[in-house]
């Protein structure tokens, strides 16, 4: 695998093993004599830290737009500040999430497909200039709401008794979130790759590294 940079982003339903996979991916490749770093959104620099508290510790609740806006704020210095140096300088990026996990999940809170793509255009723009492989991590809604179950603390019992009977309407939010998080390439003009998360996790991590590899 040629050693240059680039910004391998792994997106996909909460509980898909993002995390999971970002650690083993950047152990692998490390071991391949890369100099691969892990980044996730928001965050990445001081003053994207600095947003994400204030996001998250804001007293008032902030609308679609706000957040939307909040997000390319702290992406747009991320990528000016951070990736596009790093990438320079041959380093690779392994990302939990992106711009595809704001597009999912403001379009889900009210915004539209349009507003989204007009607020992110210069995003956009500066991230066509990158290197990019885009890989979505694919599992049920089923899964992910049983995943997200268990890690909110509850027992094996109680969670197998809750997933036998769920909200439907709960249920339709993971559904229409799967289904964006599936579109989202095509959305935003990107390529992707997508990948069952469903399997074990270290047949997904060389899932992964062959599709790297071929793209090195």
């Amino acid at each position: 695998m040629e050693n240059k940079g680039r910004l391998i982003i792994l997106e996909g339903l909460d509980g898909a093993g993002k995390t999971t996979q970002q650690r083993a991916l950047i152990e692998e490749l490390r071991l391949q004599g890369i100099d691969a770093r892990g980044m996730a959104e928001p965050g990445g620099t001081p003053l994207g830290m600095r947003l994400r508290e204030m996001l998250l510790l804001t007293e008032e609740p902030l609308t679609p737009d706000e957040m939307l806006l909040a997000f390319t704020l702290q992406r747009t210095h991320l990528i000016l500040n951070a990736i596009t140096w790093m990438i320079r300088d041959g380093i690779t990026i392994v990302a939990d999430r992106s711009i595809v996990s704001t597009l999912v999940y403001q379009v889900q809170a009210g915004c539209t497909v349009e507003r989204v793509l007009e607020v992110s255009r210069n995003v956009l723009e500066l991230l066509g200039k990158l290197p990019i492989q885009l890989y979505i991590l694919d599992i049920s809604p089923e899964l992910a709401r049983e995943r997200a179950m268990q890690l909110a603390g509850r027992s094996e019992g109680e969670t197998a008794q809750t997933v036998n009977h769920f909200d439907e309407a709960e249920l339709d939010v993971y559904r229409q979130r799967r289904e964006l998080y599936m579109g989202a390439a095509g959305i935003l003009g990107w390529e992707a790759t997508i990948v069952n998360g469903e399997q074990p996790r270290e047949v997904i991590t060389e899932e992964l590294l062959r599709h790297v590899r071929g793209k090195g």
